[in-house]
């Protein structure tokens, strides 16, 4: 719903630019433009205030995304930070409605329902200028329904002899459709009615000749302008901007205008006595109107004297524009038009679909026919005739996954992280899944053939897992501005097949690296190769570690995505991209990192919340403070859950805690207390069992 206010006033914001400008146009030109572009250029500000419509240039548009974005950045979770005077010995327990964060302040989370945010206020903004539309809407269609009855009491055809004459007249304009002639005692002045079946309605049949004629040319003319369709977009518009006082300023010019173009139009092909004819019409109309008490959509002969006086000496000096101000109206009419489209309005923001997902390179089809791609080191067995947007979005894999996914409903089966085995893995692991329910023996027989032709190498991908040594191993990092992704320990068959490149650590160490053929266009990039550089050099520091003993890597993909660390993270959650996410996560300092995972958890997101756990604990961040806090907040919210989620992540001291409190306030067979008991005693080789 707030994405539908920012459009809004968006538009609105457009339109005001518009109405200034346009307002201005007319009154420093006001002798010099003709009245039907005074008249008609108002389109101009209704099709940009209503039509959310934008191209390349989107100057309200940018606004809104540079404001969204400062706004976005600035957020904070916490409503309050205090500092922590004591010490590290005296720790206090924390509440459950507290966090601690790891550089010693408190952080006191405050329920949702009392915390303010901008996008519950743009909600309540919307609801608040829908209901005012929608009453001002259904008030105009009410007094105009109420109008129209009005006018019918009382009211008889006109004679033939006035038919006929009108039919005259409407021939002459070249009307289409039929025109009908009413007359009504109670209208306030000569006026027409309707859009469909147009009426124009007479105060009196008492009229000359030459008063018929004008004031019945005047009318049709509005007829074949279609004025009164006009006249409802005004209002329509301004129904739907009525917060916007310029918007009404917009709905009194075009009235103005109106009458005044009409006139124009009228007396373009009529003698300078007759211009007088016309304009002695126009006041005898004003000395016998009516009155009604209210403002409708119809077009009226007599108007406020103010403006009859215009009409009228608009009339007496109207005279042939010179080719000069034709071309200063259509130079006008042009930037109007121009301005309106780079003004552009509030978009909500699209995702990249190349973003979404990076190829392992592996797409191949099944014997039935089903698809499968390998996307961030999942295969999608794409079922239903599903295509690769409608695949869902998978975190970081240990191993190698197979994902059977159904039009509403998916199941993954994660197998071995080395793809010489996976067959065998997967036939041990599919028939436990099928003893146990949790997948179809249709579904297992995908997977089975699946794994068969990752195991064989059908699918021709020279990363595959017989070309690594050991186990097959691929890290994601950001070092600005690159997103890249790094395979490890190539074979040296692999290594001579594939094009690479050597670089030289700090240490003077040679490492030869290779990179896939989407990446292959980096490898000669000097900033690139730099940014390895340091990366591997960083490797090798790190005593103890896997990956300071890497050898031959491979870099499958590259891509640059700037130095915005806080907005690129925020596109990716955003977007749901977890895989890249997880990598920009890394990148953000503690109380950054610590704001996602609170809303995270405000948002039920398991994925978002486990990532961000996980990289607090590899930093060494991760305090059982903060877990407790967390774990007594899904414990009281009921959230199984992210109560699994936390108690991985508790040390055996705490869970034991943890343990004992749950079995003092329930039964053994709760939830709760099944997940802390699994936690501290079933082992890898239950689980074997």
């Amino acid at each position: 719903m707030s994405e539908l206010w920012k459009m809004v006033l968006s538009l609105s914001l457009s339109g005001s630019v518009l109405i200034v400008s346009i307002f201005l146009f007319c009154h420093l030109f006001r002798k010099k433009l003709s009245k039907s572009w005074q008249y008609y250029i108002w389109l101009a500000v209704v099709a940009r205030l209503l039509i959310p419509w934008s191209g390349e240039i989107n100057l309200v548009g940018q606004a809104f995304s540079a404001a969204e974005q400062y706004v976005g950045q600035r957020e904070t979770v916490a409503a309050l930070v205090l500092p922590d005077s004591e010490s590290s010995e005296s720790q206090e327990t924390v509440s459950e409605a507290e966090t601690l964060d790891t550089d010693g302040f408190r952080s006191a989370a405050v329920p949702v329902a009392d915390r303010p945010t901008e996008t519950r206020f743009q909600e309540a903004l919307c609801a608040l200028w829908l209901a005012g539309a929608v009453i001002l809407l259904i008030r105009k269609l009410t007094l105009y329904q109420s109008f129209v009855c009005y006018l019918q009491t009382g009211s008889t055809e006109g004679e033939p002899v006035l038919l006929e004459a009108l039919g005259q007249i409407a021939e002459e304009l070249r009307i289409k459709g039929p025109v009908e002639l009413s007359i009504s005692p109670l209208s306030p002045s000569p006026l027409l009615v309707g859009i469909l079946r147009p009426v124009v309605v007479l105060p009196t049949a008492e009229l000359s000749e030459e008063d018929f004629r004008y004031t019945v040319l005047h009318e049709l003319t509005h007829c074949r302008r279609m004025d009164i369709l006009y006249k409802w977009l005004v209002q329509l518009t301004v129904c739907l901007h009525w917060f916007n006082p310029l918007v009404w300023l917009l709905a009194r010019e075009t009235d103005r205008a109106c009458e005044l173009s009409c006139d124009e139009a009228v007396i373009r092909k009529l003698t300078e006595e007759e211009k007088r004819a016309y304009g002695d019409t126009l006041l005898r109309a004003a000395k016998g109107a009516g009155s009604w008490k209210g403002s409708v959509p119809a077009v009226t002969l007599h108007e406020s004297g103010k403006l009859l006086k215009g009409r009228l000496e608009a009339i007496l000096m109207e005279q042939k524009r010179s080719m000069w101000i034709k071309a200063l109206s259509l130079i006008l009419a042009v930037a109007v038009a121009g301005g309106a489209a780079a003004l552009g309005a509030y978009a909500k923001p699209r995702e990249e679909k190349t973003a979404r997902f990076t190829s392992g390179g592996n797409d191949f089809l099944l014997e039935d026919g089903i698809s499968v791609i390998e996307r961030d080191q999942v295969f999608y067995i794409l079922c239903d005739g599903l295509t690769e947007d409608e695949a869902p979005l998978v975190g970081v894999v240990d191993g190698t996954m197979i994902m059977v996914v159904h039009r509403g409903l998916s199941t993954s089966v994660t197998l071995t992280a080395n793809r010489g085995r996976v067959f065998e893995d997967a036939k041990k692991v599919c028939r436990e899944m099928v003893e146990w329910g949790s997948l179809s023996e249709k579904d297992a027989d995908l997977v089975l053939e699946t794994a068969e032709k990752i195991q064989k190498g059908e699918t021709d991908d020279l990363f595959s897992e017989r070309f690594f040594e050991g186990s097959y191993y691929q890290s994601a990092y950001y070092r600005a501005p690159y997103l890249f992704y790094v395979g490890y320990d190539l074979t040296e068959e692999a290594a001579a097949r594939c094009a690479g490149t050597e670089i030289s650590l700090e240490s003077g160490e040679k490492l030869w690296v290779s990179f896939s053929d989407t990446g292959q266009k980096w490898m000669e990039d000097e900033a690139f190769l730099s940014v390895l550089q340091a990366l591997f050099s960083e490797f090798r520091t790190k005593e103890g570690k896997r990956i300071a003993e890497i050898k031959r890597p491979v870099v499958s993909s590259v891509e640059e995505v700037g130095f915005d660390v806080e907005a690129l993270t925020e596109v990716y959650y955003a977007s749901g991209d977890i895989g890249r996410f997880s990598v920009m996560i890394g990148e953000l300092s503690p109380d950054r990192q610590k704001e996602y995972i609170e809303k995270a958890f405000q948002q039920e997101d398991a994925a978002v919340f486990s990532i961000i756990l996980g990289e607090l604990e590899w930093r060494g961040q991760l305090k059982d403070t903060l877990l407790d806090a967390y774990l007594s907040r899904a414990y009281e919210d009921r959230n199984v859950a992210f109560f699994a989620i936390l108690s991985d992540y508790l040390s055996e001291a705490s869970a034991q805690e943890w343990y004992r409190r749950i079995s003092d306030q329930e039964s053994l067979r709760s939830p709760y207390a099944s997940i802390l008991w699994d936690r501290l005693y079933n082992t890898e080789e239950d689980w074997d069992w």
